[in-house]
């Protein structure tokens, strides 16, 4: 037996922590997870007014996967609101010698700007159970209305170690102190540090939810994916959190908070598809501010600062083509604030200049910012890499954090690093950097007189546009919203002078499925949506027409002047498509005219069928001379098309509307006017409802009111297809109403 007597009580006490240690060490990777959620997450999910998406992890024994809400203030048990309980997906993992279950919900059909509270698990096993370490979490849905807002942004957290995780907790807990305010918490990227054993960096996680689960408990978690959280791939990270990636890694994607877009971009793929979704999902969002948020930077003077790969793939997307206000990214563990870039280069301070608080009045280019490490790994500055670029750079070696406030039109940020040596806990945050922009400069307005022009002959549709902006326009960008004509395709044409594009492969079958857009793209915005009216010209040789229903056909056609033909004769057929012979039973519509003097002819006829099943001929004579048509036209018009006045009082009508649209024609609006005469059938008074919108192959409302001016005896109803060009709908003898008096 060994002799203890002759150690000190020091030397055993050592002994005895480095035995503990040890232990601990081999025992640290073996996870294990019980029946009660852990790890849980709360992220955004697609629209943030309406849903968000929950993770966590329990034992493989439990297989249920539950969400249960409720909103803030209710004192009512959960689970009873039966909208407001959510189920989703269970998926078994295993590796190693760990084996777990991943946990996977979305809650849908939330309110906007609601704060909720919630639990997840399984009966028996809620999140709220006095044997789980989380309680009851809460949310708060994205506002459908602007308003000013705060989030926090972090840094790598490399949490190799408990140490490590610890400090980012505390970040996290000072961040939050600071901005308590603070809609959800934003990370850029490397939360573990392993890049090799599953096991391993699954322990790191679990470091990471010890200290970190209080508060994430409390929030929306929104993260990037960096280079550590990749390796040996992404599955890991991507089971920890439940967002509605726009990629097939689950690793990219975008919401929207108030009057910001946020776009997360993967920089450990530098996918042309990647690339290609992300400026076709800012430029159709349309919000005030863009923000975007990735690992790697596009300059610093850290470590990793001579690698140009995301520099070279992303800075003229984000930076020129969509005009990125601000961009948080992680990867290098300093503190660097770059100048505005535009065009690949930095932009002085004389361009841009700064008050004394950092905050620049429409700034030209796009500012990119570093923010340090949120943990314990920090990296010392290369002043010499990137200088032009790096406006300030700092190491304060502690960790540190963000907080951004956006207010209309002003964005203002604020950088901390926690310094424990302070003896006063209120000023162990230290103030390193500030900054903001405020933004003047309203976009462009829209281009005007916007038309598109199907040829179902060529396969063709050509846009045109005019524009009357006097604010300024550096393009235009044409892209398909509903995201088919190709997927995430946007096409910049590239300067201002040409007003035209024409979209090939538009077929009859085929057009009915897009809906093209154009926008003015100004200095750092885009303006609101055009979207073309269609223009219903064929120059064609076979008419197609759009649809199946009854219309009345123009068609024009020029013969030149020194033909033989002119003020002569001119026949039109419409045959059965391939018909061997013209014969009579072939034969859809028939007619004849005579050519005026400068060789023109014109055709009107209503036709009845399926017109695409015909082919359109013109003959002189013996000879097809179908290339001399110029036109041919579907007149459209709407039958049927009436309104039912009722008076409610002797002050006030109530109006039932009727349109037959027999075409079921989307996206159509109408205007409808009341007009109000006297005896004298003076008019005394008019009411007017525009932007009236099309549902289905008719449309009926019931909310039509109108106050009946004094001395009124007669009231006269018009349905118009807009009020710009006024074009009748209906029979305005059958809508006049004499009964007021």
């Amino acid at each position: 037996m060994c002799n203890l007597k002759k150690y000190s009580k020091v030397t055993i006490t050592m002994v005895l922590t480095l035995i503990i240690l040890c232990f601990a060490q081999f025992c640290s990777f073996a996870v294990t997870y019980t029946n009660y959620p852990e790890a849980v997450t709360c992220t955004p999910h697609g629209d943030l007014k309406t849903s968000v998406g929950f993770a966590w992890y329990t034992d493989t024994e439990v297989t249920d996967s539950v969400v249960q809400l409720r909103v803030a203030g209710d004192s009512s048990e959960f689970g009873t609101n039966p909208n407001l309980n959510f189920t989703g997906t269970c998926e078994t993992v295993s590796h190693g010698a760990l084996s777990y279950n991943v946990h996977k919900v979305v809650a849908t059909g939330l309110n906007p700007g609601t704060k909720y509270e919630y639990r997840v698990g399984a009966p028996g096993y809620w999140s709220d159970a006095q044997e789980s370490l989380n309680g009851v979490g809460y949310f708060e849905t994205a506002p459908d209305h602007e308003t000013e807002f705060t989030f926090i942004n972090l840094g790598d957290i490399n949490g190799g170690s408990v140490s490590s995780m610890q400090a980012f907790g505390n970040a996290l807990r000072r961040a939050i102190n600071l901005f308590p305010t603070s809609k959800f918490i934003m990370q850029n990227g490397d939360t573990a540090t392993n890049m090799e054993d599953k096991d391993k960096k699954e322990q790191e996680w679990k470091w990471f939810f010890q200290y970190s689960q209080p508060y994430l408990m409390n929030t929306i978690w929104v993260g990037t994916i960096g280079n550590h959280d990749v390796s040996p791939d992404d599955t890991n990270y991507n089971q920890h959190f439940n967002y509605k990636s726009a990629g097939d890694y689950g690793t990219y994607f975008s919401f929207d908070y108030s009057n910001v877009h946020f776009i997360n971009i993967d920089t450990n793929r530098h996918s042309q598809e990647q690339i290609d979704w992300a400026i076709y999902d800012v430029v159709r969002n349309g919000k005030r501010w863009n923000i975007a948020f990735f690992h790697a930077p596009l300059y610093s003077n850290g470590s990793h600062g001579n690698d140009t790969s995301t520099r070279r793939r992303w800075q003229e997307p984000l930076c020129d083509i969509l005009g990125i206000d601000l961009i948080f990214t992680g990867h290098d563990h300093v503190y660097n604030r770059c100048y505005y870039l535009k065009d690949g280069l930095p932009v002085s301070d004389d361009t841009n200049k700064e008050d004394k608080e950092g905050i620049v009045t429409d700034p030209i280019g796009t500012l990119c910012v570093l923010p340090n490490c949120a943990a314990t790994k920090f990296y010392t500055p290369d002043t010499s890499k990137n200088s032009d670029y790096i406006k300030i750079s700092a190491q304060p070696n502690k960790s540190t954090y963000a907080g951004v406030t956006v207010s209309g039109d002003k964005l203002v940020c604020k950088v901390y690093y926690y310094d424990e040596t302070k003896p006063n806990d209120e000023d162990k945050d230290v103030l390193l950097d500030q900054f903001g922009i405020i933004k003047t400069k309203q976009p462009p307005k829209p281009p005007e007189n916007v038309k598109i022009d199907y040829d179902f002959v060529a396969n063709i549709a050509t846009i045109t546009w005019e524009d009357t902006n006097t604010e300024f326009v550096r393009d235009y960008v044409i892209y398909d919203e509903n995201n088919k004509y190709k997927v995430n395709w946007t096409h910049f044409m590239g300067g201002t002078e040409v007003k035209s594009y024409t979209i090939t492969g538009i077929t009859q079958d085929n057009y009915k499925d897009y809906s093209f857009v154009v926008k003015a793209v100004g200095e750092r915005a885009f303006s609101d949506a055009a979207r073309p009216a269609v223009v219903k010209k064929m120059n064609v040789n076979n008419v197609r027409l759009i649809d199946e229903h009854t219309g009345k056909v123009l068609v024009k056609g020029q013969i030149p002047v020194s033909s033989d033909f002119a003020q002569n004769q001119v026949v039109l057929l419409l045959r059965k498509k391939n018909a061997p012979v013209i014969s009579k039973d072939e034969i859809a519509y028939i007619a004849q005219t005579t050519i005026s003097r400068d060789g023109s002819y014109v055709f009107k006829f209503p036709f009845h069928g399926d017109i695409n099943e015909y082919e359109l001929m013109i003959r002189l004579g013996e000879e097809l001379k179908n290339d001399t048509i110029t036109k041919a036209v579907v007149d459209y018009r709407w039958i049927d098309a009436g309104i039912q006045i009722f008076k409610i009082n002797d002050n006030q009508l109530s109006g039932e509307i009727h349109i037959n649209n027999y075409y079921d024609v989307e996206g159509l609006t109408y205007t409808i006017c009341l007009a109000f005469y006297d005896e004298n059938n003076k008019l005394i008074g008019v009411s007017m409802k525009e932007n009236v919108q099309n549902i289905g192959a008719g449309i009926t409302t019931d909310d039509l009111r109108a106050d009946i001016p004094s001395g009124a005896v007669k009231a006269a109803a018009m349905i118009w297809s807009n009020y710009t060009q006024m074009i009748p709908l209906g029979n305005r003898d059958d809508m006049i109403f004499d009964f007021l008096h």
